[in-house]
């Protein structure tokens, strides 16, 4: 691996924050006993994310646990849980993909008839127009 200072400084920040987490999940975990926690989706993300967190440290070179460090990035959601307004907000974020998702496919799909459109009046008398994906473009 790298032995830049910088990298070291990273390292060893890495390793504290998994304890930190790693304790703070195991005092959850006590606190809480077995359905509490297991009942509570945060908690479980929470128990997810440290996992992965406690692996990718002992994992290293793998190729397939260098998603591993990714998940670890998720370690800052685990503040949402902390603060009620951020999880109002982070909740209220989480149902409206549908939505949007929904509303997205609406907008994709009146530009598609719109495009087939063009294309059948134009394609003869323009080059942007004469196949679909250039029309789209």
């Amino acid at each position: 691996g790298d032995t830049s200072e910088g990298s070291q400084i990273y390292r060893t920040l890495d390793i504290v924050l998994t304890c930190i987490f790693a304790a703070e999940l195991l005092l959850n975990m006590f606190g809480h006993w077995f359905w509490e926690f297991v009942l509570d989706g945060w908690s479980l993300f929470d128990f997810v994310v440290v996992i992965f967190s406690v692996v990718s440290l002992f994992i290293d070179d793998i190729p397939f646990f260098s998603i591993l460090r990714v998940v670890r990035a998720f370690r800052i959601l685990r503040i949402i849980k902390r603060f009620q307004s951020l999880r109002r907000i982070f909740n209220a974020v989480i149902h409206s993909i549908v939505p949007v998702l929904n509303a997205l496919f609406i907008a994709v799909m009146v530009i598609a008839i719109y495009t087939i459109i063009g294309v059948f009046l134009f394609s003869e008398e323009s080059d942007e127009f004469s196949t679909f994906g250039r029309a789209m473009s």
